[in-house]
């Protein structure tokens, strides 16, 4: 069975790609196939019902599985978003701002900053204070923090995929239902 993130090149030229997540998790990924000139189904309310329940059941198996793996890596699942959030700044040479964190988390700052303070008197995360604007404080990981929120990190990697391609098949259905826009048509 593929492992990794499935190319496009992989699902492209194949009719059906089956992964297996682990013994309770197999998801097929379906390419719907469209032919030009051939008119595709209108949804129907009920096949738009259906793939939002899919896309919410989905996410809710994701963020279950999420819970169950930062609880094995002693974190809370609101600790693990901001350790991979401060994480991810920090792999792309950004620095992790309170800020920062309330974009990406989607949180208020008041919340954001609760967080820090408790991942901080926790020992996963370190502040400094900014050298061009002393108003601002960076923070990082501290090694215990990047090494509980690697070992989650690493744990989830198959659920991320087994989401990813769910709503990669979700979406090729949604598309396949959908009719063409005329405004799109060749002219001949």
């Amino acid at each position: 069975m593929p492992v990794g993130r499935p190319r496009a090149a992989q699902i492209a030229g194949v009719g059906c790609v089956r992964l297996r997540i682990d013994s309770r998790v197999d998801v097929e990924i379906r390419r719907e196939r469209h032919y030009p000139g051939v008119p595709r189904k209108k949804q129907s309310n009920a096949d738009e019902l259906e793939l939002a329940a899919a896309y919410r059941a989905a996410l809710r198996r994701f963020l279950r599985r999420t819970e169950a793996i930062a609880a094995d890596a002693r974190l809370t699942p609101e600790r693990y978003d901001l350790l991979l959030a401060i994480k991810a700044a920090t792999v792309a040479g950004e620095p992790a701002t309170v800020s920062m964190l309330t974009e990406r988390l989607e949180l208020r700052q008041q919340a954001v900053t609760e967080i820090v303070k408790r991942a901080e008197e926790a020992g996963l995360v370190e502040r400094r204070r900014s050298p061009t604007d002393g108003r601002i404080f960076h923070l990082r990981l501290t090694s215990e923090g990047d090494a509980r929120m690697m070992k989650a990190f690493r744990a989830l990697g198959r659920d991320r995929l087994a989401l990813a391609a769910a709503f990669h098949d979700l979406d090729l259905r949604f598309h396949a239902s959908v009719p063409p826009d005329p405004r799109r048509r060749r002219r001949s």
